[in-house]
This record gives structure tokens, C-alpha cells and sequence, in this order.
């Protein structure tokens, strides 16, 4: 447990069209001492207020074992997917470190939550609001 991820900084559009892709930006860097020792699954995920999802992307070149405090700034861009039939809505964007196991994935006790006060994490799941009323229209 000698990692501690702080983000920085997050970019994100404030509208996004049904049918174009949400670029976002987040900036992390771990004030700790160490790297997580086992894998993880880096997400990012455009999720309704009842928290069914409307589009996810998993970073498959991204590695948070790589990640110790020697790794400087940390920059995730990952690109969701508006789904084209989704009505107007107001979305979360959120983000997970996830257990790659199926078993483990969806429990969020076994996910990595970010070192914020400010950032609200769903304990059940294991992810984490980054910004809530991301414009659907």
C-alpha cells in the first residue's frame, strides 16, 4: 500500500453530441513511495444519474504498476464513445482502477480509489466521479 494517486488536473468538453467521442484528460501523480504490485484495468466511463453507463473505454497501454513516484505526471487521454440513440442527458464522467479479475472487477473493495477528499468513490463499484452534468444534446 505504498501508493497514493492524487489527480491534478482534468479536462473534459462541456457538451458532447449523441454519436461523437468525449476527449478527456486526467493528470495524476502518485506522492507515495511505491507502485501497485498487481494489474489493473484503467477505465473511464460516461455513466446517467441512476449509473447505467453510456459509454466506457478501457486504456489498455496504460499500466499503474508503472506508476511509482519516479513516473513524474501521469496523463490519461481516453476517448469514449457517445452512444448515436442516446437522448439528451446530463452524464458523469468517471473513472476506475479496477481488480482485472472477473470475479473481483465490480466489488470496489478490491479497487484503487484516488487519494482526493473532493472526489466522491462509489463503494460498491470501485469507481470514482470526476465531474458530474456533462451535457448530452
Amino acid at each position: 500500500l505504498g501508493y497514493r494517486f492524487v489527480a491534478k488536473r482534468l479536462r473534459y468538453p462541456a457538451n458532447v453530441k449523441p454519436g461523437e467521442t468525449c476527449r478527456v484528460e486526467l493528470t495524476l501523480t502518485n506522492v507515495w513511495f511505491a507502485s501497485p504490485h498487481l494489474p489493473r484495468d484503467v477505465a473511464f466511463a460516461l455513466a446517467q444519474a441512476d449509473g447505467s453507463p453510456a459509454g466506457r473505454v478501457v486504456l489498455k497501454d496504460a499500466d499503474p504498476r508503472r506508476w511509482g513516484p519516479e513516473a513524474g505526471t501521469i496523463t490519461l487521454r481516453p476517448e469514449i464513445r457517445v452512444p448515436a440513440e442516446l437522448p439528451p442527458a446530463k452524464l458523469q464522467l468517471m473513472f476506475q482502477l479496477a481488480d482485472p479479475s472477473p470475479s473481483l472487477h465490480d466489488d470496489g473493495r478490491y479497487a484503487i480509489r484516488l487519494a482526493n477528499d473532493d472526489i466522491v468513490f462509489l463503494e460498491q463499484t470501485g469507481w470514482s466521479i470526476l465531474a458530474d452534468g456533462i451535457v448530452i444534446d
